[in-house]
């Protein structure tokens, strides 16, 4: 229940005690009340003025301005039949399911490729030592003040002032990082939080809201592996890079460990892959002791397997913050012996196992986003693919004559013809998606959506799905932003890349990362990762 504010209250106060014959006293802090002298018919009085009371209090409820509210979707999302929620029916459509789009030794160099020359992910096992503390000392300064210039709000709805950037600035311990940084090692024991500043203390853009935490900038699974360049004054925050980004993480969920022990437990004999949208991991056999969870897409070491469970190698954080290991337990069935072969009937069905799983903005509270969920998918099947929209729409093949301004009608008809379901990445500004396949002219994807807008003069009505789903691109068809079609930018086919398109891409860029753009501004009804 809202609460109203207190000089409301303090009218209404007055006003009853008037209406029943009492008499209101105000003090400094507190409101009493005096009993008026009793008379023939006081207590009818004062019934009548307590109903009085209770339908002007109605009134003014009703007047206030309501808090911003979005309608849920309709369900089923429209254009949407229900065959087209199961991957069968995209599967049995796909001219060749089955097929091999890249064998291991070409995912391996289409890896190599993200990695060193379109510069989206990190090599972590050449990461350079001793790393330019200079280098290190610009890239906090700048994720610091790109939101001290900018308006951004506590949770309380208070906008953040000099004084919490302050605090944050001398938290961040700047002044200790030397000219040559030696990195450190470690993986994650759990899943954690990476911070774009050290705190768990959330930024928004508005005081509505509390989905879109702007120092949020990913998750990290268990077992992700990581280079530490600093510590916060306090010693509470690492600042560590992974493969795919890079944040603030809280020390109490890293173990750090020697560069040997590191690289046994990252690069073992044999991975074991999640491949369902969530895996509990267990710490016995029986699975009745949880430890934790996995996600689609995250390694780590297996042991051995049996047709029920799989023995599987835990990373622990030990009393004096090293690196200990343990066996942990997982079904068999939510595991893959390595990646999955690379076809579409794969992608397909991993895409479709995170059907209905919630949008959380930068894996809040574990969940993913765009992004993440396209990442988490491609995992599977053994691509790395970078972490933001933006990167992972310079990965791949362009589709042949397409261009964000053409015509939805002709971009439907571009893709119907030479995108490949399973292996196509649509993007626009802010989003990504999953191409599936095209019936009746109509693209369909499979992505993790928070978001659509649909006419509603004299504005648009933005209706939130905040999960992943099936969708057509021509949902905001009429809207002041166009449909999805119309606001697409690029199409991306993730399959072999010719030399000269990977060198013309090298300094192309869709759009600057937002935590280098304090310009960025994206859509209500879109996410941006």
């Amino acid at each position: 229940m809202r609460q109203r504010p207190p000089h409301r209250t303090a009218s209404l106060r007055g006003f009853l005690g008037r209406v029943s014959g009492g008499r209101s006293t105000r003090g400094a802090s507190t409101w009493k009340r005096t009993a008026a002298p009793a008379r023939p018919g006081s207590r009818f009085a004062i019934i009548l003025g307590l109903l009085a009371g209770i339908c002007l209090a109605g009134l003014f409820s009703a007047c206030a301005k309501p808090e911003r509210l979005h309608p849920a979707a309709d369900y089923p999302l429209p254009g949407i039949e229900r065959p087209m929620k199961r991957p069968g029916f995209w599967i049995a459509r796909h001219p060749s399911p089955d097929a091999v789009i890249l064998t291991p030794p070409e995912i391996e160099a289409f890896n190599r490729r993200i990695r060193s020359e379109l510069g989206l992910s990190e090599d972590l096992g050449a990461f350079s030592a001793p790393y330019a503390g200079s280098r290190l000392r610009k890239t906090l300064q700048t994720a610091l003040l790109k939101h001290r210039l900018g308006a951004y709000y506590l949770p309380g709805g208070a906008q953040a002032g000099p004084d919490f950037f302050d605090f944050l600035e001398n938290a961040m311990n700047l002044e200790a990082i030397l000219e040559r940084v030696t990195p450190r090692y470690g993986v994650t024991t759990g899943m954690t939080f990476q911070r774009v500043l050290p705190t768990l203390t959330g930024l928004y853009r508005s005081t509505e809201g509390r989905m879109f935490d702007r120092l949020q900038n990913s998750t990290l699974d268990l077992g992700t592996p990581l280079v530490v360049l600093h510590e916060s004054r306090d010693g509470g925050w690492l600042y560590a890079v992974s493969e795919l980004c890079a944040g603030w993480t809280q020390t109490r969920d890293i173990a750090l460990c020697a560069p040997d022990q590191w690289g046994a437990f990252v690069h073992p004999e044999e991975t074991a892959v999640a491949c369902s949208a969530k895996v509990d991991v267990f710490l016995d056999r029986s699975g009745t002791i949880f430890h934790e969870y996995m996600r689609m897409g995250t390694r780590l070491p297996l042991i051995d397997a049996d047709p029920d469970m799989a023995r599987i190698l835990l990373p622990i954080r030990g009393p004096s913050g090293r690196l200990w290991t343990r066996p942990g337990f997982v079904s068999s069935s939510s595991l893959h012996r390595g990646a999955f072969p690379f076809t579409a009937r794969r992608v397909i069905q991993q895409a479709f196992e995170m059907l209905h799983e919630p949008y959380g903005w930068g894996g809040l509270d574990g969940e993913q986003d765009c992004s993440r969920f396209i990442q988490q998918v491609f995992a599977t099947v053994g691509i790395n693919l970078p972490r933001n929209s933006a990167d992972q729409a310079l990965v791949g093949e362009p589709l042949e004559g397409f261009a964000p301004a053409l015509p939805a009608s002709e971009k439907e008809r571009l893709i119907a013809g030479g995108a490949d379901g399973g292996a196509t990445l649509l993007y626009m500004r802010g989003h990504i998606m999953l191409y599936l396949g095209s019936v009746g002219g109509r693209v369909y994807a499979i992505h993790n959506v928070w978001a659509y807008r649909e006419p509603a003069p004299p504005n648009d009505l933005t209706r939130i799905v905040a999960r992943v789903a099936v969708t057509d691109l021509r949902l905001g068809e009429g809207a002041r932003g166009g449909s999805w079609l119309d606001r697409l930018r690029a199409v991306r086919i993730l399959g072999p890349i010719k030399e000269a398109t990977v060198k013309n891409q090298t300094n192309s860029r869709v759009e600057l990362h937002p935590a280098l753009n304090s310009a960025a501004v994206y859509p209500a009804d879109i996410l941006h990762r």
